[in-house]
């Protein structure tokens, strides 16, 4: 077995009944991988696959980022330990969701978006078509010029004229 083999089955988490995650008294995620393991503090979460498996491969780790522990996914974890790792990655995403596109004016080089989100109305700037795309869970992402990310989380739930918009500029 290679070492880097070996480093990847010493972090997969077999039983992950055993695993527990809580804050500390500063707020700091504080792991202990079983009943018989000293407490591991400060630990991150991080998704190995974000989008394309966002609910499998959460990679916890230490604070210099050495994987810790790697979750093939949640089923097994006890359940408040499950809800702590969900609420954490809900608050690392700041993905706003779109539920309306009221205008793309595409006359220019860069395309301007005019959306509703769940956080409310945005104009987006987006550079191009393949600035835009679906991806195989059916969610469409978009990335506006500054990085930042937007989501429809199903192309068929928005009105005929956003889906219409949405599907016209797919890249």
């Amino acid at each position: 077995m290679s070492d880097e083999t070996e480093n990847l089955d010493s972090t997969r988490c077999d039983e992950p009944a055993g695993l527990r995650l809580w804050r500390d008294e500063r707020g700091q995620l504080v792991l202990r991988r079983n009943p018989h393991d000293e407490p591991i503090a400060p630990v991150r979460l991080a998704r190995c696959f974000p989008w394309s498996l966002r609910d499998r491969y959460i990679s916890i780790r230490d604070k210099d980022g050495q994987e810790l522990v790697l979750l093939e996914s949640l089923d097994g974890v006890e359940p408040e330990t499950r809800a702590l790792i969900e609420q954490e990655l809900d608050q690392q995403e700041f993905i706003p969701r779109i539920t309306a596109v009221d205008n793309v004016d595409d006359d220019y080089e860069v395309m301007a978006w005019k959306v509703r989100t769940d956080r409310g109305p945005i104009e987006l700037q987006v550079k191009s078509n393949d600035d835009i795309r679906q991806l195989d869970d059916g969610r469409v992402i978009i990335k506006d010029h500054a990085g930042g990310k937007f989501e429809v989380r199903d192309l068929a739930r928005l009105d005929a004229r956003s889906r219409r918009l949405v599907e016209d500029h797919l890249g």
